[in-house]
């Protein structure tokens, strides 16, 4: 009796998870992995809850000032005209509202977004080589590389005039105890020891433990991923970390996954569900 000769082919299947962090540590840029913000996932389906943020909490500083702001024991203090003074000095509304809408966007994408790794597995019964996998994430969700986050700079914000009713709590405080003013005075003209633009930064990658082989390299542009694997051994997995996805709405949106090897004949293609809530 002749014996049945198994065919042994290669079964990639390609899924995103949580890049595990404590989301409680942040690095030297102050950016988390945000897990909180992942509600659930499967291979196939994602839900993520969207990052509410008010862009106009950003415009709050640079209202304007008037009597009915100063408290009652620094009134002596305050001339009318010194408000009046304060208001005319203000940045333009142009310069408030574009500084509101970049602090929105950036705050939106540091806060916002969810660190996550691209795991493939081949569970086929075959070693898989010169693997390709591109996903290609849709308009309402970004996918950023996150070294290229870590690198983004808050906005700078317009100046401030000296505030008069900051300067008469100054002049209170010297009245009620002069020692306060002489304190003051030393302590403006004192250089810190340190501070945090000082301190040197660390660089993250020191402390990457992945395994993956010299072969795997996996880029980012065009808001899709591509990663590319050498080889992979059937019943082994590889991952690829550095992702950072930003949902801009609530819906669900399907992320396209296309995986090919040098075994396959056409590449498999399929769906990953996400949902943002």
């Amino acid at each position: 009796m002749k014996s049945q000769i198994v065919k042994r082919v290669p079964e990639l299947v390609a899924a995103v998870v949580l890049d595990q962090q404590d989301d409680e540590e942040v690095d030297g840029k102050g950016l988390k992995t945000h897990g909180k913000l992942l509600i659930d996932s499967s291979d196939n389906a994602i839900k993520i809850q969207l990052y509410h943020n008010d862009g106009e909490c950003y415009k709050n500083k640079y209202e304007p000032l008037d009597l009915s702001c100063v408290e009652s024991h620094l009134k002596k203090y305050v001339k009318e005209k010194d408000l009046q003074d304060y208001n005319a000095a203000l940045p333009s509304e142009e310069e408030i509202n574009d500084y509101a809408h970049k602090m929105s966007v950036y705050k939106t994408i540091t806060n916002g977004g969810v660190a996550l790794k691209l795991r493939v597995l081949n569970k086929g019964t075959a070693k898989a080589t010169d693997i390709r996998i591109s996903i290609v994430f849709p308009k309402d969700i970004f996918v950023y590389d996150i070294d290229d986050i870590e690198k983004m700079k808050e906005p700078k914000a317009p100046k401030l005039p000296p505030n008069p009713i900051e300067k008469a709590e100054e002049r209170f405080m010297s009245d009620l105890n002069p020692v306060y003013g002489l304190f003051k005075n030393s302590m403006d003209g004192m250089q810190p020891f340190y501070s945090a633009r000082s301190l040197p930064m660390i660089d993250p990658a020191i402390f990457n433990n992945s395994n993956s082989s010299v072969f795997d390299s996996i880029s980012i542009r065009d808001n899709s991923i591509f990663a590319e694997c050498n080889q992979l051994p059937h019943k082994d997995d590889t991952e690829f970390d550095g992702i950072y996805i930003v949902p801009a709405r609530k819906g669900k949106f399907k992320v396209s996954v296309s995986l090919m090897c040098s075994e396959y004949i056409e590449p498999k293609v399929h769906d990953i569900e996400f949902e943002i809530v």
